[in-house]
């Protein structure tokens, strides 16, 4: 009701501004989260093959998969395509600001 009422009286460059600040503030809240993971072996459930991998066109049987934790963090890994669907371990060997990057260890 209160978008109907109330006048929009913010610039959009103090609006854009606005946002860029939060999601610098995020990325780097982020990245400090993500780091805390490496060295870490972490239970991901496996979603598909990554957008890195589509784009890739390979016809090789070991892709970039991705997955979530259990915390619901993204994590990269390659891996066989076979292991969609089904939970892996993976040790974490780097932190993105926006997910984990990994070895596959093993499959459950």
């Amino acid at each position: 009701a209160a978008y109907d009422r109330i006048p929009d009286d913010v610039p959009d460059a103090v609006k854009r501004e606005r946002n860029n600040d939060l999601l610098a503030l995020q990325t780097s809240i982020s990245s400090e989260i993500h780091q805390g993971y490496v060295g870490e072996t972490v239970e991901v459930f496996v979603e598909g093959v990554s957008q890195k991998s589509r784009k890739a066109g390979s016809d090789s049987e070991v892709m970039q998969l991705s997955g979530r934790t259990g915390g619901d963090l993204i994590t990269f890994f390659d891996g066989d395509p076979s292991l969609v669907g089904q939970m892996v371990n993976v040790k974490v060997d780097s932190a993105l600001p926006l997910a984990l990057s990994g070895q596959l260890l093993q499959n459950f």
